[in-house]
This record gives structure tokens, sequence and C-alpha cells, in this order.
């Protein structure tokens, strides 16, 4: 059996819980936990960036989904693909997971980071992705933007796109 429960810093555990009957008189009780990171969604734009490149070197493509917002992301990975296309959260989530399996990623650091203190354009982070298409081939790099926006009280991001 196993169930999530609150965990330090916003993040939860997991409880696998198994019972051992050795001994007819008394079950015992055995609990394994281990922390299982969950999005923290009030980051500030510079933290919401840190945790997309993470999340992204590690090629956690959910984690970065859940920054995703509830309507339409624009998204561009590939390089033939409209600068105006929008997806849904879940179309978005499927193409960006595709494209984790297809890539290998060998880095993914956020280089130059914009943020306009009186709030009139988007914060924005200007990335290099380094990544590999087949094991042992040859490193191609890509120039990446993420745009974020203000959802609520959460920053979610409102763009990713590959720059040519």
């Amino acid at each position: 059996m196993s169930s999530q429960v609150p965990g330090p810093l916003g993040s939860s555990c997991e409880a696998a819980l198994s019972f051992s009957d050795r001994d007819t008189s008394e079950a015992s009780l055995q609990v394994e936990a281990r922390e299982v990171q969950q999005p923290r969604r009030d980051y500030s734009p510079f933290l919401t960036f840190a945790a997309i490149e993470q999340a992204w070197n590690a090629g956690q493509a959910d984690s970065i989904a859940s920054f995703f917002p509830g309507d339409q992301i624009a998204l561009r990975l590939e390089k033939n693909v409209p600068e105006s296309a929008s997806f849904t959260k879940k179309q978005a989530s499927y193409m960006l997971a595709d494209s984790f399996r297809y890539r290998i990623t060998e880095s993914f650091r956020f280089l130059e980071f914009k943020q306009d203190k009186k709030g009139k354009k988007p914060p924005l982070g200007k990335a290099q992705w380094s990544f590999r298409r087949e094991p042992g081939g040859k490193v191609d790099i890509a120039k990446v933007q993420v745009t974020l926006r203000k959802e609520g009280e959460h920053w979610v991001i409102s763009g990713i796109r590959i720059q040519d």
C-alpha cells in the first residue's frame, strides 16, 4: 500500500506500508518513505526559471509541464513549427515529453534573464540547450526562449520557443 503525505518545504513523502506477520502474537509495521518532489507554484520568476532549468537538465518533462498554464501555451520545439503555434497544456506536455525522448540533453542553461520592473513586459529567459539526437552523435546547440506570465498568484510558462 502506498500513499502521499505532507512533507517539508512543500514536498510530500510517499509512504509504502507493509505488514509482516512473522509472530502470531504481534504484527509488525514497516514504513519506507521517500521524498516526492511536488511543483512549487509560489516561486518568483527567477526561481521559476531555476526550476525549469533543473527539470530540463534532468529530462523531467512532467516537472516543466507543471508550470504550464491552464489555457494555451506557445510552444515551438522545432524550427519548422510556426511562430504563432499554441497548444493546450495536455498537447504541450506530450510534445515536450516526445522532444526529450528523441533528444539526449547534454546541458540546458539560462544565460540571460529580463524582467520589466514596471510589469509591462513578461519575464523572459534565454537559454542554450546542448543535445544529441542519438547516443554518441553530434552535439547540436539550440537557443531557447522561455517567457512567463502571472496566472492568479503563480508564475506559469506562457511560451517556449526554439530560436532560429
